[in-house]
């Protein structure tokens, strides 16, 4: 997983206790958790925009094609 969205240790805790991802607990009682199950969590997200409401066939445009690219974001 990329460092720059790492979830808090809050957000794994909140996974796990959902049951999203499961924790194997060390001898000092720290949580490990696996990366990949953490990969399943992250959400796809598509952001468009455009500097001025002239352009907002611009956006349409823009939205299309991430819908397009990305169908289940």
């Amino acid at each position: 997983m990329p460092k720059y969205v790492t979830p808090s240790v809050a957000t794994w805790r909140r996974w796990e206790k959902l049951g999203a991802i499961k924790a194997v607990r060390t001898v000092g009682n720290q949580r490990r958790y696996i990366i990949e199950e953490a990969e399943k969590q992250k959400p796809i997200v598509c952001y468009t925009r455009v500097s001025t409401h002239s352009q907002k066939d611009d956006l349409i445009r823009q939205a299309e094609f991430l819908r397009s690219a990305y169908p289940t974001a």
